[in-house]
């Protein structure tokens, strides 16, 4: 064999060694329920329900610091739902107020939050809400009516960016795939992005005055069909959930929930600490689903297939990250240990 080609093949063999050394899973020393799960700057933050506060790891996953305690008092919180980062800070939002700690734990300022859930405090001070409500109409018809409002540090409604009232299908009480109307702040480019997947792959681009300045719209030609194995793994995700009491109540559940024929144009998306967004789709490949890449004005940069194979499927955006230049998502094993796998991107 020529040398140039023993040199070839080296540097493929070489190759391939490098991408699988690029992927790994660590175990996350936690106790009590993840909720929610965010990387910034190199250190992960997992929301855990039972305690009501956050638990900060290392990029080792080496335990460093809790924020926040159950309770009513000054720091502590009750019903911690979110939390998201502005300026090195951490901004927790709970029952009845928002909580703001610096990241080694320590108390800077809580206010309170009389009215709608929070989705972010912008740099400006305004506030971004969203209000999620079932309501049934005269003819005895159930909707879900979701709003996203833009207010003033005052909680005052200054205007409503999206009203979207959706009807469950009739003769059932749960859509197991909705469009997932949802808000993402980026600090670093003083934009806001809402997701709002009823027709078309469309996520709208705000500057933090509530100006729409663009949009990400793409229409796939093709639909793809929600398959036996998706609502599988579906309930295997609700089930398994705490709520569920009993059989009979499992049962019920399964037929109170209606899957629609296809997707959504796509599943949810992400914000890295560089202000790019990443776009998980519902098309797969083998085991492996798609995301799209693109930079803070919507301008499409590229696409990865990346793993989620254990990832609880009914509720993946909760588990989901990515920063510096890495693809994080957390799951369960069989042994009920939370794990963190992660995939230096290219």
């Amino acid at each position: 064999m020529a040398t140039r080609e023993k040199l070839l093949i080296f540097t493929l063999i070489f190759n391939l060694l490098c991408i699988t050394c690029i992927c790994d899973e660590k175990l996350v020393n936690i106790e009590g329920r993840v909720l929610l799960y965010k990387a910034y700057k190199g250190f992960h933050y997992f929301l855990n329900s039972h305690e009501d506060n956050i638990w900060r790891f290392d990029n080792n996953l080496k335990f460093v610091n809790k924020i926040g305690k159950r309770g009513e008092g000054p720091g502590e919180l009750i019903n911690l739902h979110n939390f998201n980062f502005v300026d090195n800070k951490i901004y927790l939002y709970s029952k009845g107020k928002i909580s703001i700690f610096d990241l080694e734990g320590n108390l800077i300022q809580e206010i309170r939050n009389p009215f709608f859930s929070v989705k972010c405090i912008l740099k400006n001070g305004n506030i971004i809400c969203k209000n999620r409500e079932f309501i049934r109409s005269e003819s005895g018809k159930l909707f879900i009516m979701e709003t996203i409002r833009y207010c003033n540090k005052n909680f005052k409604e200054l205007f409503k960016i999206i009203e979207n009232k959706k009807e469950i299908t009739p003769g059932f009480r749960f859509e197991a795939i909705e469009p997932l109307i949802d808000v993402k702040y980026s600090v670093k480019n003083r934009l806001f992005y809402i997701s709002y997947p009823i027709k078309d792959f469309l996520i709208m681009i705000f500057d933090e005055s509530g100006k729409k300045i663009g949009c990400i719209f793409k229409k796939y030609k093709r639909k793809i069909k929600v398959t036996k194995n998706f609502k599988k793994r579906f309930f295997d995700a609700i089930l398994n959930d705490p709520i569920i009491k009993s059989k009979e109540m499992a049962e019920e559940v399964k037929k109170l929930t209606h899957f629609p024929k296809y997707f959504p144009p796509f599943h949810s998306f992400y914000i890295n600490e560089d202000g790019n967004i990443y776009v998980r789709t519902y098309r797969r490949v083998k085991d492996k689903v798609e995301f799209e890449k693109y930079g803070k004005l919507g301008k499409y940069i590229c696409k990865y297939e990346l793993p989620d194979n254990f990832i609880n499927i009914a509720d993946a955006q909760n588990y989901i990250a990515f920063s510096n230049n890495n693809y994080f998502y957390l799951y369960i094993n069989n042994e009920g240990n939370y794990i963190l796998y992660s995939e230096e991107l290219e």
